[in-house]
């Protein structure tokens, strides 16, 4: 084991995902960070930029700690402020409600969202998690008991009697 080429393999990989990473939009980033409940705000409450949302989170999935995560405290949850909105006109409010209706877009995680941890997961909530899972590790060195481990993690709940399902949802994703 030498440390140094270690380091190097490392960097390697980290720049491999943070130009990976960049390609993305900031919507795709927060997602990715909601996914993994990676905190998308500095200390005081202000959301961070591209950049450094995705240092954040690759600081997380090189080495994944409770620093990054988001606190579930609802103490510390801020309400959103009300705005007051403009009254609108009937033929408005109607059209408004036909373009909103055409942009409506499943969540990509919202199996995963709704799944309460702790819980065994339906195998549409584990093929989510694979199809994220396939996007943020490089599958030429991720193993299954790596991806058993973190989906385990994930959901709460061990998943070493569900390594088939998993191990079949990786290969049909890959």
């Amino acid at each position: 084991y030498d440390e140094d080429e270690q380091d190097a393999e490392d960097e390697k990989f980290e720049t491999k995902y943070a130009t990976k990473a960049f390609k993305l939009n900031l919507a795709q980033v927060r997602r990715l960070c909601d996914f993994f409940h990676v905190d998308r705000e500095t200390e005081d409450g202000k959301a961070l930029n591209k950049e450094q949302t995705i240092d954040r989170l690759l600081d997380f999935l090189g080495d994944p700690n409770d620093s990054y995560i988001k606190t579930d405290d609802p103490a510390e949850i801020k309400p959103a402020s009300k705005k007051k909105k403009a009254p609108k006109t009937k033929a408005k409010a109607a059209a408004k409600r036909k373009s909103v209706s055409k942009k409506v877009v499943e969540d990509p995680f919202s199996v995963i969202k709704a799944h309460s941890k702790g819980s065994t997961p339906t195998d549409a909530a584990l093929r989510q998690w694979v199809k994220a899972y396939v996007v943020c590790f490089d599958m030429d060195s991720a193993t299954t008991k790596h991806a058993i481990k973190t989906a385990s993690d994930k959901f709460g709940v061990d998943l070493a009697d569900r390594k088939a399902t998993i191990k079949e949802f990786l290969a049909e994703e890959m």
